[in-house]
């Protein structure tokens, strides 16, 4: 969601990967991504914040996010997803360059390329090859305007949500119950409003510190990020999607009792917070601690049934046999 990177199977994972490349044990596959909730996709918020001149063309979006090369989650409504790119793809090139040891940084910037530019991927998914056809945009806009029916506002919410825009998140949704108070999709709103987003708008400074962190974690500099998430959190204590984050890098480390006690602090001051529910059931799988991860699981399951990690974590409980 827009941008805690976060720590579950996939997530919207941090560590820079929603699942983690190649998936490890149970609970590093757990423990890596689903937080991600909040923030711009390949450096998309600075090409975003910055006016372009009339003779700049325009930074492209592609709405992935991953740990290299390999994709750890597709965001909702994005080119990579109307391209048919799926999580755990391996890029193998782009434009007939051929990725495979190239670092993060230069990968990120080939695929961004540039809004309305299109290139062929070719991916690698279980024992195929396929080739693909990503047609970038323009990064989404921070504005929630007037005039849409529900159904948009509902994603335009989800959009700006992944894109780590709390406060526009919450302005998106809150439109959606509006027009619509007894649907579903009203439902679903309350739902999303009251277990993903903060429970209040946390200041400009602490979203750029969180997703500044989320960008270094995708190039792989977790130690410059794990200094901001701690910065962050020294400063604004009640913004929590930095204690997700910051607890995916201490899964990261092997740091598994810090990465569940940072949760557990995150919980203390928001109970609702469904990924961290998940990500709290992955930390205790991690230590053994199977009955109190199924107990973690519930109170997500509680909270939001719907909910993509929570689906998540339920079928890795079914298919483990926890």
């Amino acid at each position: 969601m827009g941008s805690n990177f976060g720590s579950f199977l996939n997530g919207s994972a941090f560590a820079c990967s929603h699942f983690k490349t190649a998936m490890l044990t149970a609970a590093t596959l757990m423990a890596i991504s689903i937080n991600l909730t909040a923030i711009n996709p390949a450096h998309c918020s600075d090409a975003c914040d910055s006016k372009p001149s009339a003779n700049t063309t325009k930074v492209g979006y592609f709405g992935a996010e991953l740990s290299r090369n390999v994709v750890l989650r597709v965001r909702k409504y994005s080119p990579a997803g109307a391209a048919g790119l799926a999580d755990q793809d391996v890029i193998k090139s782009i434009d007939n360059i051929d990725v495979s040891n190239l670092d993060a940084a230069d990968i990120l910037f080939l695929l961004q390329g540039r809004a309305g530019d299109t290139s062929e991927l070719k991916i690698k998914r279980d024992d195929r090859t396929l080739s693909l056809l990503l047609k970038r945009t323009e990064c989404p806009e921070k504005i929630v305007p007037d005039g849409l029916n529900a159904e948009q506002y509902w994603i335009l919410g989800t959009q700006m949500l992944d894109m780590g825009w709390p406060d526009a998140a919450r302005k998106a949704l809150q439109k959606v119950i509006a027009q619509k108070p007894n649907s579903g999709l009203a439902r679903k709103a309350k739902r999303t409003i009251a277990t993903e987003l903060p429970l209040t708008d946390p200041p400009a400074r602490a979203l750029e510190l969180n997703n500044q962190a989320w960008n270094l974690c995708h190039l792989g500099r977790n130690a410059e990020a794990q200094t901001l998430l701690e910065e962050c959190i020294k400063e604004y204590p009640g913004f929590e999607w930095p204690y997700q984050n910051l607890s995916a890098i201490y899964s990261e480390l092997g740091l598994t009792s810090d990465a569940e006690s940072t949760t557990r602090t995150l919980l203390e001051k928001n109970p609702k917070d469904v990924a961290s529910w998940c990500n709290l059931a992955s930390f205790q799988i991690q230590q053994g601690h199977n009955q109190a991860a199924q107990k973690s699981y519930k109170v997500a399951h509680n909270l939001d049934p719907e909910n993509e990690r929570v689906t998540l974590l339920a079928q890795w409980l079914k298919e483990h046999k926890l």
